[in-house]
Protein backbone atom coordinates (compact mmCIF):
# COMPACT_ATOMS: atom_id res chain seq x y z
CA UNK A 1 0.00 0.00 0.00
CA UNK A 2 1.38 3.40 -0.97
CA UNK A 3 0.52 6.31 1.30
CA UNK A 4 0.65 9.97 0.26
CA UNK A 5 3.25 12.09 2.07
CA UNK A 6 0.45 13.83 3.96
CA UNK A 7 -0.62 10.60 5.72
CA UNK A 8 1.33 8.79 8.42
CA UNK A 9 0.29 5.31 9.51
CA UNK A 10 0.79 4.63 13.24
CA UNK A 11 -0.20 1.42 15.01
CA UNK A 12 -2.13 1.96 18.24
CA UNK A 13 0.65 0.31 20.27
CA UNK A 14 3.03 3.00 19.02
CA UNK A 15 0.70 5.91 19.84
CA UNK A 16 2.32 8.14 22.45
CA UNK A 17 2.69 11.78 23.54
CA UNK A 18 4.72 12.52 20.40
CA UNK A 19 1.48 12.42 18.39
CA UNK A 20 -0.77 14.35 20.80
CA UNK A 21 -0.95 17.36 18.43
CA UNK A 22 -2.57 15.39 15.62
CA UNK A 23 -6.09 16.68 15.11
CA UNK A 24 -7.50 14.06 12.80
CA UNK A 25 -7.03 10.33 12.70
CA UNK A 26 -9.00 7.24 11.77
CA UNK A 27 -8.77 3.50 12.12
CA UNK A 28 -8.57 1.27 9.11
CA UNK A 29 -11.30 -1.34 8.84
CA UNK A 30 -11.07 -4.36 6.57
CA UNK A 31 -14.32 -5.88 5.30
CA UNK A 32 -12.64 -9.33 5.29
CA UNK A 33 -13.88 -9.99 1.77
CA UNK A 34 -11.87 -11.65 -0.97
CA UNK A 35 -9.26 -13.08 1.38
CA UNK A 36 -6.90 -15.79 0.24
CA UNK A 37 -7.29 -19.04 2.16
CA UNK A 38 -4.83 -19.57 4.99
CA UNK A 39 -3.33 -23.02 5.32
CA UNK A 40 -2.14 -23.88 8.82
CA UNK A 41 -2.44 -26.67 11.34
CA UNK A 42 -3.84 -26.21 14.82
CA UNK A 43 -4.29 -28.14 18.03
CA UNK A 44 -7.29 -28.05 20.32
CA UNK A 45 -6.33 -26.93 23.83
CA UNK A 46 -7.48 -29.13 26.69
CA UNK A 47 -8.46 -26.48 29.22
CA UNK A 48 -8.26 -28.62 32.36
CA UNK A 49 -4.81 -29.96 31.43
CA UNK A 50 -3.40 -26.77 29.89
CA UNK A 51 -4.99 -23.95 31.89
CA UNK A 52 -1.68 -22.76 33.32
CA UNK A 53 0.02 -22.81 29.90
CA UNK A 54 -2.92 -20.90 28.36
CA UNK A 55 -2.82 -18.27 31.11
CA UNK A 56 0.92 -17.79 30.54
CA UNK A 57 0.38 -17.47 26.78
CA UNK A 58 -2.41 -14.90 27.22
CA UNK A 59 -0.33 -12.88 29.68
CA UNK A 60 2.65 -12.88 27.32
CA UNK A 61 0.47 -11.94 24.34
CA UNK A 62 -1.18 -8.99 26.10
CA UNK A 63 1.71 -7.74 28.23
CA UNK A 64 1.41 -4.21 26.82
CA UNK A 65 -2.34 -4.13 27.53
CA UNK A 66 -1.96 -4.96 31.24
CA UNK A 67 -4.18 -8.01 30.80
CA UNK A 68 -3.36 -10.67 33.37
CA UNK A 69 -5.15 -13.97 33.93
CA UNK A 70 -4.24 -16.97 36.04
CA UNK A 71 -5.04 -20.66 35.90
CA UNK A 72 -8.16 -20.22 38.04
CA UNK A 73 -9.49 -17.53 35.67
CA UNK A 74 -9.04 -19.83 32.69
CA UNK A 75 -10.76 -22.75 34.42
CA UNK A 76 -13.75 -20.51 35.26
CA UNK A 77 -14.34 -19.95 31.53
CA UNK A 78 -15.75 -23.49 31.37
CA UNK A 79 -18.68 -22.32 33.52
CA UNK A 80 -19.74 -19.73 30.93
CA UNK A 81 -22.72 -20.92 28.88
CA UNK A 82 -20.99 -19.80 25.66
CA UNK A 83 -17.83 -21.82 26.35
CA UNK A 84 -16.93 -24.44 23.73
CA UNK A 85 -13.67 -26.32 24.34
CA UNK A 86 -13.46 -27.35 20.67
CA UNK A 87 -13.02 -23.64 19.81
CA UNK A 88 -9.96 -23.29 22.05
CA UNK A 89 -7.13 -23.76 19.60
CA UNK A 90 -3.49 -22.86 19.17
CA UNK A 91 -1.59 -22.57 15.93
CA UNK A 92 1.16 -25.16 15.55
Amino acid sequence: MTLPDTIKMIHSQDWNEHYKNFERFFRVKHALEELDPIDFDYNTILIVEQANWLAEMINASYIHENIVVNEEDVLKWEDNKTFRENLCASIM
